[in-house]
């Protein structure tokens, strides 16, 4: 059977079934994409492994060329009969096995009778009567504070004493308001007014850069949606300095599931910013420049690595030392053009790696180097991220990645199922939940 994964964005794919084409109920179903020819990337392949009840128990990362070959970054999952993730394993060392030995991490998790995460590794967690996550211990002896309103509607977000942001919603449920923290910021310094469609969504911010009090609208920022599906990003522009002009001017690169995976100039059309996510949503951020794939673009590191390339020869598609991430101009060959277009990219000054997790860039560099980026607030299944707090919000719910959960019960209740916390049934390459209600199949 053909198929191709909703997580790939340009792949064959292939589904090891039963022999009467139903999913084994002892030997997990495999499911593999592999690029074709010409576009193989080292560490961008997953094979997905799924149980008796069709869950997702392991994503293994890596390339498919014939046989597989693992690298860093799968991971594996031990789910009980509702969904909750027991354990997560994660392959720190790209040997292809799970274990609980270093470089590996393991995670464990015990649940109450709701369903309801009690602790991570020994880190407690807490949680309101109404099911919404109040704390959340965290290493080093920090703790995570969420408020909730009377309609279980996340309103502030906290680390201890430092606040990371703060949500306000008009009567249909839509988050109108929000202030947040910046990355180096020792307190909440900017804010956004958010307006929205008729269809629920993210239309237009105007953001203040340098909040303290009231509003000052220092930007604005729009995006455009397309009519294939709710979450259907496609293009989004900036105007920095709000004359009525607007700077910058992306489109987006979206997968089958509507992921952002890219964002393109509408000037010259080079990739200004890519990000991959693992099965669950967590994001890893690479500029435009990024050949190495460690995040960054350096001339220590990118250009270097198009300098041994070119010196090596046979780069041109099709050809033993073709990198498709290498082709940065997408001319089809790894040329000293490709350093050009690198330097053009970076305007001439390395751009260090965001934090994990992160999705997109504002500026980076300084004075004549200044470049700035899509400030991208779509992100993994088309949901509005938040870089606050790592966070998805989806209309009705928040969304932790990191958890794999949601963060407030189901306010439809047991509709889905009996587990009120679970993400798309475990089923979170293939289904997505554009409400936070329950999954969609088939987008």
């Amino acid at each position: 059977m053909e198929t191709c994964l909703l997580k790939s964005s340009d792949c064959a794919a292939t589904m090891v079934e039963g022999s009467d084409g139903s999913t084994p109920s002892e030997t997990p179903a495999i499911r593999v994409a592999r690029h074709r020819d010409g576009r193989r990337v080292a560490d961008r392949d997953f094979r997905y492994e799924y149980d008796g009840l069709d869950r997702l128990v392991q994503a293994d990362r890596g390339a498919e060329g014939g046989s597989w070959s693992s690298a860093v970054g799968g991971q594996q999952w031990a789910l009980d009969m509702l969904g909750n993730w027991d354990s997560i394993f994660n392959d720190s060392n790209g040997d292809g096995n799970y274990t609980s030995s270093s470089p590996d991490e393991e995670q464990e998790r015990t649940h109450n009778f709701a369903n309801e995460i009690e602790d991570i590794t020994s880190l407690p967690f807490a949680y309101d009567a109404a099911g919404n996550m109040t704390e959340q211990d965290l290493p080093a002896a920090a703790t995570k504070y969420y408020t909730h309103d009377a309609w279980n509607r996340l309103t502030a977000v906290s680390i201890d004493a430092a606040d990371l942001g703060e949500y306000e919603y008009n009567a249909l449920h839509w988050s109108t308001v929000k202030r947040s923290r910046t990355p180096g910021a020792g307190s909440i310094d900017e804010m956004r007014l958010m307006y929205y469609s008729a269809n629920w969504q993210l239309l237009e911010e105007r953001i203040d850069r340098s909040w303290t009090s009231g509003f000052t609208e220092d930007e604005r920022a729009q995006t455009f949606w397309g009519k294939r599906y709710i979450d259907d990003a496609v293009a989004r522009r900036r105007d920095r300095d709000v004359n009525g002009t607007y700077d910058n001017n992306f489109f987006y690169v979206t997968d089958a599931q509507f992921s952002a995976v890219a964002m393109v100039s509408a000037s010259n059309a080079r990739v200004v910013e890519r990000a991959t996510y693992d099965a669950y949503g967590k994001a890893r951020h690479h500029f435009g420049g990024d050949v190495t794939g460690d995040g960054a673009a350096t001339a220590a590191g990118d250009d270097a690595a198009l300098v041994t390339t070119i010196g090596l020869g046979s780069n041109s598609i099709g050809q033993v030392n073709y990198k498709a991430e290498q082709d940065l101009n997408r001319d089809g060959q790894i040329t000293t053009a490709d350093r050009t277009t690198l330097a053009a990219l970076t305007g001439g000054a390395d751009q260090a790696a965001l934090a994990s997790g992160m999705v997109s860039f504002t500026t980076t560099g300084s004075g004549g180097s200044t470049v700035h980026g899509p400030d991208n607030s779509i992100a993994w299944d088309g949901y509005v991220f938040n870089a606050e707090t790592g966070q998805y919000l989806v209309r009705f719910r928040w969304y932790d990645p990191m958890l794999g959960r949601w963060i407030e019960k189901d306010p439809m209740e047991f509709i889905e199922g009996m587990n009120l916390y679970q993400v798309t049934s475990s089923h979170p390459v293939t289904h997505t939940d554009p409400l936070g209600l329950g999954p969609m199949v088939g987008i």
